[in-house]
C-alpha cells in the first residue's frame, strides 16, 4: 500500500515562471538538483529526489523551446566554471608555515584542492571534460614578454572565454605542460632561451665562439 506526503506539493505541468527559476538557478549553479529543488519547495519523492525532476525532464522533451534554453543555462554554468579554472591557473594559493614558535618556516604554495573540485563540476556539466581524465590545472600564468621586434603577450583568465570548449580544455592542458616543466631555476619557461656561444670550427679548422 502506497502512502503520499500530505504536505506535498501535488504534480502539476511546470509553468513558464518555474522554469524560468529553474533555468536561472542552473546557469548561476551548474547543479541540475539545485535547480530542480528550486521548483520543488523543499518536497521530495520516494526515491529522495526532488518531487518535480520528472515533471522537468518530461517539459525538455516535450518543449524544444525549453531544451534549447535549458542546454543554455547549462552552458552559461560550463563557462562560469571553466573561467575560474583557467583563474586558478593563474593564480596559486599561499598558506605561511610557522613553528612552534611562531617563526615563520616558509609559504605552502598548494591550488589542488579548488582546481579538483572545478574539475568535478567541469566533469559534471561537459563530456570534453570527461575525456580529459589527466588534465591538471595548478600554478600560475600570468606572463608579460616583450621581444625585440615589439610583440608582446598578456593573458589573463578572462582569455579563456573567447575560446570554444574543446578549445578552451586543450588550452588549459598547455597551461598545465608549461606548469609541469616549470623548475626555481627556470620559472619563466615561456621567455626565449637566453643566446648561448657555440663552439664552432672555421674554414681554417680553428675553433671559435658564434653567437
Amino acid at each position: 500500500m502506497s502512502t503520499t506526503n500530505p504536505n506535498s506539493p501535488r504534480r502539476g505541468p511546470l509553468t513558464e515562471r518555474e522554469f524560468n527559476v529553474a533555468c536561472e538557478v542552473y546557469a548561476n549553479t551548474g547543479s541540475k538538483h539545485a535547480a530542480i529543488l528550486s521548483i520543488s519547495g523543499g518536497a521530495t519523492d520516494a526515491t529522495g529526489r526532488p518531487s518535480r525532476r520528472r515533471t522537468l525532464e518530461d517539459a525538455l522533451r516535450a518543449n524544444p523551446e525549453w531544451a534549447a534554453r535549458w542546454e543554455e543555462a547549462r552552458s552559461l554554468a560550463l563557462g562560469r566554471v571553466e573561467q575560474a579554472i583557467a583563474a586558478a591557473a593563474f593564480r596559486i594559493d599561499t598558506r605561511p608555515i610557522f613553528d612552534k614558535s611562531g617563526k615563520l618556516l616558509g609559504v605552502q604554495q598548494d591550488s589542488r584542492p579548488s582546481n579538483d573540485m572545478l574539475k568535478f563540476m567541469a566533469k559534471k556539466l561537459s563530456p570534453e571534460w570527461r575525456e580529459t581524465k589527466q588534465l591538471q590545472i595548478e600554478g600560475t600564468i600570468d606572463h608579460s614578454h616583450t621581444r625585440a621586434d615589439g610583440f608582446g603577450l598578456y593573458l589573463t583568465p578572462d582569455d579563456v572565454l573567447h575560446l570554444d570548449g574543446e578549445d578552451r580544455a586543450k588550452f588549459l592542458e598547455l597551461l598545465t605542460l608549461i606548469r609541469n616543466r616549470r623548475t626555481p631555476e627556470n620559472p619563466n619557461v615561456i621567455d626565449e632561451p637566453a643566446t648561448r656561444s657555440i663552439r664552432q670550427l672555421d674554414s681554417r679548422g680553428e675553433v671559435r665562439d658564434s653567437e
